[in-house]
């Protein structure tokens, strides 16, 4: 037998509005980059931690969150690395006649 169509939905994953301190915690570790990478560094890690935030507060399952939190601030870190190559590269060559 079939079931309704509103009884297979699965119910909204509660999250609060205010995060804990902890999640806040593990969501905002790329802006660890401003430390080194300073504009670019905040922007990338900024870019993250949003991320990040988005997707804890999205309906994923928990253990998503595990493996995407990570990756997310790998990304953040490798967008950093290359932002910081192509200006070096663009600074660099500048200044040559």
């Amino acid at each position: 037998m079939m079931e309704p169509a509103d009884q297979l939905e699965s119910p909204e994953k509660s999250t609060p509005d205010k995060l804990p301190p902890l999640v806040m915690a593990a969501c905002c570790w790329p802006f660890i980059l401003i430390a080194v990478g300073g504009l670019i560094g905040g922007l990338a890690g900024g870019g993250a931690c949003a991320a990040n935030i988005a997707m804890y507060r999205s309906s994923l399952p928990r253990w998503s969150l595990w493996i995407l939190n990570p990756l997310t601030g790998l990304l953040a870190f490798v967008v950093w690395i290359a932002l910081a190559i192509v200006l070096e590269l663009a600074l660099s060559g500048s200044g040559e006649t």
